[in-house]
């Protein structure tokens, strides 16, 4: 059976990590489906919700970033984490609809279902080489 990785990029909004990591551990149980998740946060405002879904669901990984890498390069690390046949981008403000990821699972199962995935980043998407400050960083609050 193909594992799907779900990449979470998350950035000091742990009512949205929390709501999100809830909607797909409620239903991954049994399915090949493990969790990462990168913090761009350089704080601890995520912390305790990567805790609390760490003890729920131990297929978990999470790597907080030393320094604040900005969105694109953010999303290319967690993508990057997944050793999965799989990696799935999902956004902390996006949430599972019950039943969303059996039906992920079943369609990336299926051999007559074309699925297009991308492990690695192309070489040529834009990224920033410079670390920035954590301080100097801000993101809306708004849902995407």
């Amino acid at each position: 059976m193909k594992t799907i990785g779900i990449c979470i990029p998350t950035y000091k909004r742990p009512d949205f990590l929390r709501r999100c990591l809830a909607s797909i551990i409620d239903q991954a149980d049994g399915l090949p489906v493990q969790i990462f998740v990168a913090d761009d946060s350089c704080s601890d405002a995520n912390d305790a919700v990567l805790s609390e879904a760490v003890l729920r669901f131990p297929a978990l990984t999470h790597r907080k970033n030393e320094t604040n890498l900005g969105i694109n390069e953010n999303i290319r690390r967690v993508v990057e984490m997944a050793d999965t046949d799989y990696a799935w981008l999902v956004g902390e403000d996006d949430y599972f609809l019950p039943g969303a990821l059996g039906r992920a699972v079943l369609e990336v199962g299926s051999s007559n279902n074309p699925v297009s995935a991308r492990r690695k980043m192309p070489e040529h998407a834009e990224q920033s080489t410079a670390p920035r400050s954590c301080m100097a960083r801000s993101h809306s609050t708004s849902p995407g």
